[in-house]
Parts: C-alpha cells; sequence; structure tokens
C-alpha cells in the first residue's frame, strides 16, 4: 500500500519530485512511541548511500528520503527489514506526482 494522493507533498514544494531523483516513501509499521526524527532517519538510511534529503510532512508518520544515486535507493529498497530507534518501518519507492 502505497501513500494517497493526501499524503504527497505539494507539486514543486520542499518534498516534491523531481526529475533524476531517486526518492523512497517511508511509513512507520511498529514499535516506537512517537515518529522518528530526520535527523534518525537521515544518518540510518545513509548506510546505504549519501541521502541529500529528508522530508517529513507536518502531522504526518510518514517520510521522504531523496538518495543522491538509483543504486543507493536500491540498495535501501532490496534491505530485508528497517528498524530505526526502536521502530520497525516500512520503505518503497516515491512514485511521482501526476500533474494536477
Amino acid at each position: 500500500i502505497g501513500p494517497s494522493r493526501n499524503d504527497l507533498p505539494p507539486a514543486g514544494g520542499a518534498g516534491a519530485i523531481r526529475n533524476g531523483e531517486h526518492r523512497a516513501f517511508v511509513m512507520g509499521v511498529e514499535g516506537g512511541t512517537s515518529w522518528i526524527e530526520r535527523t534518525l532517519l537521515h544518518d540510518y538510511f545513509s548506510v546505504f548511500g549519501q541521502v541529500m534529503d529528508v522530508f517529513t510532512p507536518n502531522g504526518k508518520s510518514v517520510a521522504y528520503i531523496t538518495f543522491e544515486t538509483a543504486q543507493n535507493l536500491q540498495r535501501a529498497l532490496d534491505a530485508q527489514q528497517h528498524v530505526v530507534s526502536g521502530c520497525t518501518v516500512r520503505l518503497i519507492r516515491a512514485e511521482k506526482r501526476p500533474p494536477d
């Protein structure tokens, strides 16, 4: 299950997908007491390659991670499980938002 259109950041905004960006959508699955801080997400996902940006929409328990390369993104997607600060998270490839 991917993000709904309401979960996607606004087109052209800080979290919008641009051509050539390698982005993943992250959602909490279980564990943890609150949503994970951006710096913890950045540090965790950096083990797969350089992280260019972490975007967390206000009031949402989701995040968008932008990797420098498609290979870095694929390494993160291929990992069996992601546990960040005690919270198991699910990672899927972010899809480009369709034009309005």
